[in-house]
């Protein structure tokens, strides 16, 4: 089957730019909604972000998959050309523009001529997005199922030596340890966090959340500790949510950037979501 790729831009009420791609295989086929969420340092573009939207594709799905307006990345680009932007990032910037994606199937702002389905909308979301997943979900009552791979269950990573010294000189240095660059995190998003302690509690509004949840994690996940996802699966309802753990593998499941192709891992993580959205 042949995927139609689109490349759309959207600007949000803010003036904030989401580049996204849109895929799916054009048949008479009403399609479930499944927008995928990229992580801290990451972006639409990364690694294995085509595979696995291919793959949904190919299962029938009306795939979504987007930069947050700060990830640092210009356009449709893969590099981190906008650290000024990058800085500025927050959670709570990067939940709004979530809902705002949604918000688009919901009043049908995609395209009216594509036959998905606004009623059936399922998430993604990676590592650091799979906590603005959990928290964006938590506001909605229109999100069927969602997936979270290699989920944070807390946005509270910094010491209070970190936060100290960020407060004295208005930045977090952090290291792309891929391509070398230092990127900075501007004192917007530790006010952010500080500030909206309670939205931002991510096992807190998990308990608020009827949506269908999977949680995949990688048995050998040093980014985000195995821990962190029996924390999110124990503060969940247990009637809506499965937790799987995927062995011998890491918090991209064997994936690189630039892609080399596909492993055990993560095809099991990809077919475990496709089997848990289509019960």
């Amino acid at each position: 089957m042949e995927i139609t790729h689109n490349k759309l831009t959207f600007v949000t009420s803010d003036n904030n730019v989401l580049n996204c791609d849109i895929k799916y295989v054009d048949n008479s086929l009403k399609k479930p909604v499944v927008i995928v969420v990229h992580g801290f340092k990451g972006f639409k573009d990364w690694g294995s972000m085509h595979y696995i939207c291919d793959k949904f594709c190919l299962e029938n799905y009306f795939v979504v998959s987007f930069n947050f307006s700060h990830n640092g990345i210009n356009g449709h680009e893969t590099d981190f050309t906008q650290l000024d932007k990058f800085k500025k990032n927050t959670f709570s910037l990067e939940i709004e523009e979530l809902l705002f994606i949604v918000n688009l199937f919901l009043t049908n702002k995609i395209g009216s001529q594509q036959n998905y389905d606004p009623n059936n909308i399922n998430l993604v979301g990676h590592s650091r997005g799979g906590g603005i997943v959990i928290l964006a979900t938590s506001r909605v009552t229109n999100i069927k199922k969602i997936a979270i791979w290699g989920g944070v269950s807390t946005f509270e990573r910094y010491s209070e030596r970190q936060k100290q010294t960020w407060r004295e000189t208005g930045v977090f240095k952090t290291k792309n340890m891929r391509t070398g660059q230092i990127m900075e995190l501007g004192i917007e998003l530790l006010n952010d966090l500080e500030q909206n302690s309670e939205s931002l509690n991510i096992l807190k509004n998990l308990q608020n959340i009827n949506s269908k949840i999977i949680f995949i994690h990688g048995e050998q996940d040093i980014a985000v500790n195995l821990k962190e996802a029996h924390q999110l699966y124990n503060s969940s309802i247990k009637a809506n949510t499965i937790l799987k753990i995927i062995p011998n593998t890491g918090h991209t499941f064997g994936a690189v950037h630039p892609f080399s192709g596909s492993n055990i891992s993560l095809d099991s993580a990809i077919n475990q979501t496709l089997e848990f959205f289509k019960k």
